[in-house]
C-alpha cells in the first residue's frame, strides 16, 4: 500500500515538543505481521519485551483485551534488520 500523508499541525507541534508522535493503526496488521514473526523468532529479542498496562485491576493479566504496551528496549541499536528498521527515515 502506498498511502501520501501529510501531519498537521497539532501532530507537527506534538512532535517538536515531545520529540515522537504517536498514529494509531499507521501500519495495516498484514504490514506488521513480518515484523512480529521476526521479534518471536529472533534470539537477541529475548528477555528484552516489557510489557505496559493501563493499570486497570480487570486488565492487569489480560494479554489478549487488556490494552498494553509493548515495547523493546536497548541502549545501542545493532546493524541488523531490526536496528536498521529503527533508524529509517
Amino acid at each position: 500500500m502506498n498511502i501520501k500523508a501529510e501531519l498537521s499541525d497539532t501532530q507537527i507541534s506534538t512532535y517538536n515538543r515531545q520529540g515522537y508522535l504517536l498514529i494509531p493503526s499507521f501500519f495495516s496488521r498484514e504490514e506488521i505481521a513480518p515484523f512480529q514473526k521476526s521479534l518471536k523468532e529472533d534470539p537477541s529479542v529475548g528477555g528484552h519485551i516489557q510489557h505496559i498496562h493501563d493499570g486497570e485491576k480487570t486488565t492487569r493479566n489480560d494479554h489478549v483485551n487488556g490494552y498494553r504496551l509493548d515495547y523493546i528496549g536497548w541502549y545501542k541499536e545493532g546493524n541488523d534488520w531490526l536496528g536498521m528498521a529503527t533508524r529509517l527515515e
